[in-house]
């Protein structure tokens, strides 16, 4: 029972971190809906869920390092396909559409996109059984932990820095110091994740879940970027400026849980 609890927990906490994030991003630009704050909550939840059901049903050990990040994840998955695949909107306040598009020719027809979610949704499961032929072909396990954490920490960084490049690079050209930017936090999170799993797969998901994590605290939250996919530069809604920091320590306060679990399985390994 508490096994389960803390999976649900983990997982409200990835939503609440997205939820706060996007709010805090976008409420200058676009009215704050409720609606969409909790559709985060639901979705992180959810993944809390679905890995403790494949820890359940598959005994997969899943340290509660990666548990965050692995929800982060999943939110992020079922976000990005539900607005780009499935959700209808007026597209007009955007400089990129938020549907799928290839090469810059927006995918109209909404049973196309459901396609392209199939298609998205099978390389992603596809990409853990694969990892572990990877891992088998490589002969991984003969070498240091940190090697494994590299090459599919990697891989995770890698996979980000192509999508992002398909979808924006028609509407704001190629940046090669933007594309590598993912592979490098991939990288990083790779060899902190490999003293906590040496599942590849793991390994992968979790690095997924961290470049979106680190990436957009950075933009949001030190860099305090605007989202680049609003057409107009200043802010349409500016008393949100101020309401919005409301947002901020919430969302802190999430960091500050997973870097908890961090230090505390940390000195566990160690102790």
């Amino acid at each position: 029972m508490l096994t389960f609890f803390l999976y649900v927990v983990c997982g409200s906490a990835a939503g609440f971190l997205r939820a706060c994030q996007g709010a805090y991003k976008d409420s200058p630009y676009e009215p704050f809906v409720m609606v969409k704050f909790l559709r985060s909550m639901f979705f992180g939840t959810l993944g809390g869920d679905f890995w403790y059901s494949v820890h359940h049903f598959f005994g997969l050990e899943i340290s509660p390092v990666l548990l965050i990040p692995l929800c982060v994840f999943f939110d992020s998955i079922c976000t990005e396909m539900y607005k780009r695949g499935i959700r209808v909107e007026d597209l007009s306040k955007y400089k990129m559409p938020t549907i799928f598009h290839i090469n810059g020719h927006i995918v109209h027809n909404r049973l196309a996109r459901i396609g392209i979610i199939l298609l998205i949704v099978a390389v992603v499961a596809g990409m853990y059984p694969l990892s572990q032929w990877v891992y088998q072909v490589l002969h991984l396990s003969h070498f240091d932990h940190r090697v494994a954490g590299l090459v599919f920490g990697g891989i995770a960084g890698f996979m980000i820095s192509v999508g992002g490049a398909m979808l924006d690079s028609a509407w704001e050209g190629f940046d090669h110091t933007k594309f590598f930017r993912s592979t490098y936090v991939g990288l990083f999170w790779g060899l902190i994740f490999s003293y906590f799993t040496n599942n590849p797969g793991l390994l992968i998901y979790a690095g997924l879940g961290m470049d979106r994590m680190s990436i957009e605290f950075d933009k949001t939250f030190i860099k305090r970027l605007k989202s680049g996919k609003f057409k107009s530069d200043h802010p349409t809604m500016p008393h949100w400026l101020q309401l919005r920091e409301e947002l901020r320590n919430p969302y802190l306060c999430v960091w500050v849980f997973f870097l908890y679990l961090l230090t505390a399985q940390t000195l566990n390994n160690i102790f």
